[in-house]
């Protein structure tokens, strides 16, 4: 058995400072990234209206970012593992910056999405690149935990592009305000690379052929556990991709006759849930030393709580915002996917397992953004409000039909996966 960094085995407090520091440096990136990712829930109707496009038009221009997240994936892993984390993600960052530019200067549909494609492009080293990052620093049994706050300070970034990017965009309008989000993925893209490290025995594996990668790859692919894991984690994300990342806003201010900011504020409570949910789930699973368990309760209530939500009439506003919350924190099941996924695989090719696993979970944005606009599409009447296609409560209850849907699937897909927690602390080859 190989175990990991022998130099981090009994690190000093100024070392455990030292990782600690890297780890927040490459968390923040994926912080960063799903704030853009969120970014277009609130100017849904300023992009409507500036563009001209109708319901399923915005579906496609917000999917762009994941198509090119999801197509990135696989790429990534296999740079990761071969040749490690700090340069690649800082050029990624770099990459998204740029994209978030592009976007907040572009007078056609067609600029736009190019920089969307570019934000979803470099975007995608954020959550992998930190996972790789952390099995290289820390041991087995604490990568859990890591991934667990590393998804608290991922669900920030969406929090804040919620009712606070808003305010910003009511303000100072979504163009200006997306500019001043390029001048911080600047400064972040110089701390990846001039402050983030590597384990000083990380070197570039020159003297592997690419037979070697491709066979990391070929062994991810073929195992059927990480493909009922990663499965289980793209219908889980359904709800995030189709109501929090874009049509949530919208629904609600319709639904409770609301400003786009106050709805922008009930949809972030589905990200503060997370936050606090994905540390508990990770220390409850760590608990009970059971990944499955954990994972089913958290889907279940989670496809419950969205049937209230969309079914049940004249809820309260101020329980509206609990069940957002509720629905958030019973989401975090969904993370234990990663520990799961690379369980399931040796520890040299986590960053290609990480990279699979993302990228699959990842086309739940792909398809149901865009599927959930053209059934709102399909619904609409013609009117328009504003010279904006106007949804109606009904359009949105029938649209997002797709989001339990995909929820009895993540229930189901459970009986098929087998329960990966580790029986030691050991490190796999």
């Amino acid at each position: 058995m190989e175990s990991q960094n022998p130099a981090l085995s009994t690190p000093s407090t100024k070392s455990t400072k030292s990782i600690w520091l890297f780890w927040c440096i490459a968390a923040l990136f994926y912080f960063y990234q799903f704030f853009l990712r969120v970014s277009p829930g609130v100017m849904s109707q300023d992009l409507m209206r500036d563009f001209a496009v109708q319901g399923c038009a915005l579906g496609v221009l917000g999917a762009f970012y994941y198509n090119a997240y999801a197509a990135m994936q696989i790429p990534l892993g296999i740079l990761l593992d071969r040749f490690g984390p700090r340069r690649l993600m800082a050029a990624s960052c770099a990459i998204a910056t740029f994209g978030t530019y592009l976007f907040s200067q572009a007078e056609t549909l067609s600029v736009a999405s190019f920089g969307r494609l570019l934000m979803g492009a470099g975007a995608a080293c954020g959550f992998i690149g930190t996972i790789k990052l952390a099995t290289l620093w820390f041991p087995p049994e604490r990568i859990g935990r890591v991934i667990g706050f590393t998804l608290v300070l991922g669900t920030l970034g969406a929090t804040s592009a919620g009712a606070p990017l808003g305010a910003l965009v009511d303000e100072f309008g979504w163009r200006y305000t997306l500019l001043m989000v390029t001048i911080a993925g600047s400064g972040l893209a110089a701390a990846l690379y001039f402050i983030l490290r590597e384990p000083r025995d990380l070197q570039p594996a020159k003297e592997k052929p690419p037979v070697k990668l491709l066979d990391g790859l070929a062994t991810v692919v073929t195992s059927k556990q990480v493909w009922f894991v990663a499965f289980f984690g793209c219908m889980m994300y359904v709800p995030l991709a189709a109501i929090a990342d874009l049509w949530g806003a919208l629904y609600l201010s319709e639904r409770y006759a609301i400003s786009s900011k106050r709805a922008a504020s009930m949809v972030s409570f589905i990200y503060i849930g997370i936050a606090l949910g994905a540390p508990f789930t990770m220390w409850l699973s760590d608990y009970l030393r059971n990944r499955k368990k954990v994972m089913f309760a958290s889907a279940s209530i989670y496809l419950l709580l969205f049937l209230g939500i969309l079914y049940i009439d004249a809820i309260p506003m101020t329980l509206m915002y609990g069940l957002m919350f509720c629905a958030g924190f019973f989401f975090s099941g969904q993370n234990l996917i990663f520990a799961m996924a690379t369980e399931n695989m040796p520890l040299r090719i986590s960053g290609i397992t990480a990279a699979f696993t993302n990228m699959i979970v990842m086309l739940s944005g792909v398809i149901f953004e865009p599927l959930v606009g053209w059934l709102l599409d399909y619904k609409w009447d013609g009117t328009l409000k504003n010279g904006v296609p106007y949804f109606t409560t009904e359009n949105f209850t029938f649209a997002l039909t797709a989001v339990p849907t995909a929820l009895a699937f993540a229930v189901l897909s459970l009986l098929f996966i087998k329960e990966t927690y580790p029986k030691t602390s050991s490190s796999k080859n």
